[in-house]
C-alpha cells in the first residue's frame, strides 16, 4: 500500500501538504485513463499529473476547484508529489 504526499505552494505564497485519500487517487486513475497512480510515478510524473493531484488534494480537503485545469494550474505556484509505502502495523514495542 503507498501513500501520495503533495505539497502545494500556490501563488499566493502559501504551502501546504496533503496525503491523498484512497478515493483521491481512485479518482485521479479515472480521471487520467491511466494504468494506476504507481504506473504514473514509475514512469515520470507529469507537470499536468503534478497539478491533477494538487485539484484532488483541495478537493478532498472540501475546497471548491475550479472546473478547468488550466484554471487552477493559473492559482499554482508550484507541486511537489511523492510516492511512499505506507506504514503497516504499530510501530512500538510490544513488549
Amino acid at each position: 500500500m503507498y501513500e501520495v504526499i503533495v505539497t502545494v505552494a500556490g501563488a499566493d505564497g502559501s504551502v501546504e501538504t496533503f496525503t491523498l485519500n484512497l478515493v483521491s487517487q481512485l479518482e485521479f486513475e479515472e480521471i487520467e485513463t491511466i494504468g494506476s497512480l504507481l504506473e504514473a510515478f514509475i514512469k515520470g510524473i507529469s507537470r499536468k499529473h503534478e497539478l491533477r493531484l494538487a485539484w484532488l488534494a483541495y478537493k478532498q480537503e472540501g475546497r471548491t476547484v475550479p472546473a478547468d485545469l488550466k484554471t487552477f494550474a493559473a492559482q499554482i505556484r508550484s507541486v511537489n508529489a511523492k510516492l511512499e509505502k505506507a506504514p503497516f502495523g504499530d510501530t512500538e514495542p510490544t513488549e
